[in-house]
């Protein structure tokens, strides 16, 4: 079975290596009898509840701090400044060449950019992070795990937001 790395970046604006050089065992699953299996999942369920009241509460309305918007996956968005009437009118505003396009020229990026306080966070096709400022495409900047490794190409769901009173993090897997 094969192991990923987890990669993640610190404080948002420093790349930092969160063990590149250690890989996670596979997470692999343990039944669990009678009444610990309820207890298990009533626990679960309350830390996925808190979790998502935590996500909710502080975000601002122009952020998608999650895929699909918020972690109900609705893929609503409360602002109004595009609708029936004006979305005919749209026009690109920026784009982003990644540069990393693998040897072959085949990529795919199966991932949907988040964007927090401004910063758009999203993976290329080669596996790296990038940030970008969300109202310009200004590269602000890199990450790249493969930097000092033999470079692998896998499709990738994108990158996670994480916060507490302290911190703030992107995660990422990079890998095998």
């Amino acid at each position: 079975m094969a192991t990923r790395s987890m990669v993640f970046i610190s404080n948002l604006g420093e790349a930092r290596d969160g063990g590149l050089g250690r890989t996670m065992s596979p997470v692999t699953r343990y039944g669990v009898p009678g009444r610990c299996q309820a207890l298990s999942f009533k626990t679960l369920a309350v830390l996925v509840l808190a979790a998502a009241a935590c996500a909710r509460h502080d975000a601002p309305p122009n952020d998608w701090r999650v895929t699909g918007g918020e972690p109900g996956n609705s893929r609503y968005s409360l602002l109004d400044q595009i609708n029936r009437g004006n979305v005919g009118r749209l026009r690109v505003a920026w784009t982003y060449h990644t540069g990393d396009i693998p040897t072959g020229g085949h990529s795919e990026i199966q991932a949907t950019p988040i964007v927090v306080d401004g910063v758009l966070y999203t993976t290329t096709p080669a596996l790296a992070v990038i940030a970008l400022r969300a109202e310009s495409g200004t590269l602000l900047w890199r990450f790249d795990p493969f930097a000092k490794r033999p470079r692998e190409s896998h499709v990738n769901r994108g990158v996670v937001y994480w916060a507490d009173a302290r911190d703030q993090r992107i995660f990422f897997t990079a890998g095998r």
